[in-house]
């Protein structure tokens, strides 16, 4: 079982290298917001960064354009970055646990094949009247209401 664990991180850990790998990474709690600029009215993207307590701006272009989208992109690949580093630090701590030391020490028994049980044939089932009832109601039958 702890092999399993082993490979979990090393996969997490491929994940975490590709994300570094692929393209910018925007700083920790960056926002990408767009923004109308006051007189000619075009909506520009920014990067928002907060830095010692204060907003950090960054330009990203008009609205729609190859430098925003990578601007979001940025924000994106921090987001997914994080989320493979707080899985590692799960499976790690889960490594480490007392819950994961006890089942490691378990060996499960080796699972017994259920013994085959006969079928008795029984007669197919009687229909009621009041089955019949139903069926016929559904069948289109004429009612009271149809005349």
């Amino acid at each position: 079982m702890d092999l399993e664990l082993a490979e979990v991180l090393e996969l997490l850990g491929i994940v975490e290298h590709y994300i570094q790998t692929i393209g910018d990474i925007a700083a920790p709690k960056t926002v990408v917001e767009v923004v109308p600029h006051s007189k000619s009215g075009k909506r520009y993207a920014r990067k928002r960064t907060p830095v010692d307590g204060k907003n950090t701006f960054e330009g990203c272009g008009l609205e729609g354009s190859e430098q925003h989208q990578a601007a979001i992109a940025s924000v994106q690949r921090r987001r997914l970055l994080e989320k493979a580093q707080d899985l590692i630090a799960q499976v790690e701590e889960w490594r480490e646990s007392e819950d994961w030391q006890g089942l490691k020490r378990t060996t499960p028994a080796p699972a017994k094949a259920p013994a085959p049980v006969e079928k008795a044939e029984s007669p197919p089932p009687v229909p009621s009247a009041e089955a019949n009832l139903i069926s016929f109601g559904f069948k289109g039958g004429k009612g009271r209401n149809d005349r």
